[in-house]
């Protein structure tokens, strides 16, 4: 997926939480590609007071990025910033940013296959790991998401930016069930998750995105908006990883029979739903009209 202005404006905000960064290791999944040159980067931090560490003319690391367009034909190439570079302007070392992936074709530090537990001299490796869209293409999701919380220390933090409904992209597409059950259960806190809505007309898509509470965030907002996760979590304590169950059913069976209130008619409920169906037997203005209702709920940040 790499690193564009929303993704940019996410990760600072987490970032600002960590606090020093110039000690600390960072693991990239994959050599994230930079869909922004570094004057591009420059820029968004001072337009939104951000500090930064500027770096030397001589110094600043070139990513060659060819631009597909939706048939996989070559649209345009151009150099973005490098990983490397931008995460200095962030504050961390060069030396400490890695990325780790199945392929050397990128240049990544670490060579390895998600799908297989990583060495135990990772284990504990780093403060912060970032998949920015990387985990979807792993087909042994338990394997990736177990590497993940070996590699991170306590203290550190792990953050996805992860597809929620992008059709024919990687094996799997994301919800919030998946990583909050996951980290929860392995010992680890929330720092921020949110549902983001990304606009996919090329004139908005570095403009605007869209932030929703997941509790507010129900459907797809195709073909107008992609949406994605956006998951960060910080590990405080080193325990046996375990495979979780999903948190909905945990919670009915914790709460015990009856506790539902299965029987009880909730009329509001019923209404909502009737009138869903009926909006949605006329599809064209239901699309307009949930979407437009849907995206009122978002929290839109300029980028």
């Amino acid at each position: 997926m790499g690193i564009k202005l929303t993704t940019l404006h996410l990760l600072t905000r987490t970032l600002s939480s960590c606090g020093d960064l110039s000690d600390k290791r960072l693991l990239t999944l994959g050599v994230q590609g930079c869909h922004l040159t570094y004057e591009e980067s420059i820029g968004f931090l001072r337009r939104h007071g951000i500090n930064h560490e500027p770096v030397a003319p001589a110094e600043i690391l070139l990513d060659f990025r060819i631009e597909r367009s939706r048939n996989d034909v070559p649209l345009i190439a151009k150099y973005g910033v490098h990983q490397k570079t931008l995460f200095r302007l962030l504050g961390f070392v060069e030396r400490n940013v890695q990325a780790m992936d199945i392929s050397s074709y990128e240049g990544a530090d670490i060579t390895h296959d998600l799908n297989v537990p990583v060495d135990s001299a990772l284990h504990s490796g780093f403060d912060l790991i970032f998949d920015g869209g990387t985990v979807e293409h792993v087909f042994s999701l338990k394997d990736a998401l177990f590497n993940i919380c070996r590699m991170c220390k306590v203290g550190g933090t792990v953050i996805h930016f992860s597809p929620v409904d992008c059709l024919n992209h990687g094996f799997v597409n994301f919800n919030v069930s998946l990583l909050q059950d996951c980290y929860l259960a392995n010992g680890f806190e929330e720092v921020a998750l949110s549902y983001v809505a990304i606009p996919n007309h090329p004139w908005w898509v570095d403009r605007y995105c869209v932030c929703f509470q997941v509790d507010d965030f129900h459907f797809s907002l195709q073909p107008y908006y992609s949406t994605m996760l956006y998951a960060a979590y910080r590990k405080v304590e080193e325990r046996p990883l375990v495979v979780p169950q999903q948190g909905f059913y945990r919670r009915l069976w914790d709460a015990g029979p009856g506790a539902g209130n299965w029987n009880k008619p909730n009329w509001r409920a019923l209404w909502s739903r009737k009138m869903r169906e009926y909006a949605t037997a006329y599809f064209v203005p239901a699309i307009v009209l949930r979407g437009t209702v849907a995206i009122r709920k978002g929290q839109r940040v300029f980028l």
